[in-house]
């Protein structure tokens, strides 16, 4: 059975090479989360709108998998 992670076809593909590669997917509202190996997380919109939405989640996911792991947000200061 395959996953329904969007609408689009083609960011369905790219999504599930991702999976296939040790990211996770968690359902959302509107945005899914993708979270990769190293523990950092990127939204995935149920319906893009866009015509680059692809183009712009394969470069997103490209910088997100070389960062180091760790947390995404900077610690506050008290």
């Amino acid at each position: 059975m395959a996953h329904y992670y969007t609408s689009s076809k083609d960011l369905r593909k790219h999504i599930a090479t991702l999976v296939k590669e040790g990211w996770t997917f968690k359902k959302g509202g509107k945005h899914g989360k993708l979270i990769a190996p190293n523990g950092r997380k990127m939204p995935v919109p149920v319906s893009p709108s866009g015509n680059n939405t692809l183009v712009n989640q394969v470069h997103q996911a490209r910088r997100i998998a070389a960062l180091p792991a760790g947390s995404q947000h900077k610690p506050k200061h008290s």
